[in-house]
């Protein structure tokens, strides 16, 4: 994966990614890779230390993650999920109109009363 790609999936800026791969590096969980078909791309790779550490984080999330499921129930969970979508949903159909206002807003600012 390219650092660019890592900063968008992670939403973070590119330096702030680039620190963390070099920190990562450092620790001997990650390495670069340059492109065999483009030297100005390089790729960020998981090195067997760090696929080890992956894989023992996911163990243990995924156990954490499946003990809420439990205590919660499935049926609540998805009552959530939907929940969850339906808002993302009514943001998408209402987030033009406050940005329209936004924009009205920053153009006609409204004047404190004296």
């Amino acid at each position: 994966m390219m650092i660019s790609k890592l900063s968008e999936l992670l939403l973070i800026s590119r330096p702030t990614a680039s620190q963390m791969i070099s920190s990562m590096e450092e620790k001997g969980y990650t390495r670069r890779v340059m492109s065999t078909s483009d030297r100005r791309v390089i790729y960020i790779c998981l090195t067997e230390k760090g696929q080890a550490v992956l894989q023992m984080n996911l163990a243990r999330y995924s156990g954490v993650l499946n003990e809420i499921i439990e205590k919660v129930g499935r049926k609540e969970i998805d009552q959530l999920i939907f929940l969850c979508d339906r808002f993302q949903e009514v943001v998408n159909e209402v987030k033009p109109r406050l940005l329209d206002n936004l924009q009205s807003a920053e153009e006609h600012p409204v004047e404190e009363p004296v």
